[in-house]
């Protein structure tokens, strides 16, 4: 009778320990599916967020391009007009851009990169009607074509490390069921060894300790 309840005891606990890792594997399998999700997301808005960019460098140069050829053509005022105008139009585009950029960025942790682009929209805006200006404004949009290319680049290496390693609930579950196989190992060795216990060591013997005993020691 006192053997059949330690099997009785170590059966109810392996049930109720299965019931609960039953129940952390289902808890943690939404969330990774859940949290598989928004890296998925994750990655369009990276993807996205590339071609913003390119497009937004494309359309500031185009617009530089024509503002140049504008200040060339200054002796035939159709021409210089034309280009005025081809000027506008990739300038309204690329304000379209950044704007779009920005929508995508967080106002805080991104306040350097907004600045930047900022400054990018007043510079490329910026008119210009004489070539020796145009030079040094030229080299300006250059510098700061560098810088949007530099600081996008720290934002897109930043997220594709998120994407890599996952979102924080999805790493956080990944630890919490490492260990619970780790427990439920240990906890199923130690189980064994109880229920083993005396046919490992045959002359020791398991005494339990009942309230009948105790009188009897009394």
């Amino acid at each position: 009778m006192s053997a059949d309840v330690p099997v009785a005891v170590i059966g109810a606990v392996a049930v109720v320990t299965a019931s609960i890792i039953g129940l952390i594997v289902a808890v943690a399998t939404a969330t990774i599916a859940k949290e598989q999700k928004i890296s998925e997301f994750r990655q369009a808005w990276i993807n996205e967020f590339k071609i913003d960019i390119a497009l937004a460098l494309k359309h500031a140069f185009t617009s530089s391009f024509h503002k140049s050829q504008a200040i060339k053509q200054k002796l035939d005022l159709d021409k210089a007009n034309e280009h005025i105008e081809l000027s506008n139009d990739a300038f309204a585009e690329f304000e379209l851009k950044v704007i779009l950029i920005k929508l995508k960025l967080n106002p805080e942790k991104d306040k350097r990169f907004i600045s930047t682009l900022n400054s990018a929209l007043e510079l490329v805006g910026k008119s210009v009607n004489h070539e020796k200006k145009y030079t040094t404004h030229f080299k300006d949009v250059s510098k700061i074509y560098k810088l949007i290319e530099s600081e996008s680049h720290s934002i897109l290496k930043s997220e594709w490390e998120r994407v890599k390693l996952g979102e924080r609930r999805y790493r956080n579950f990944k630890y919490l069921g490492k260990f619970c196989i780790g427990a439920f190992i240990v906890a199923f060795y130690v189980l064994l060894i109880l229920v083993k216990f005396p046919s490992y060591f045959p002359g020791v013997e398991v005494i339990a300790l009942t309230a009948d005993s105790l009188r009897s020691v009394m």
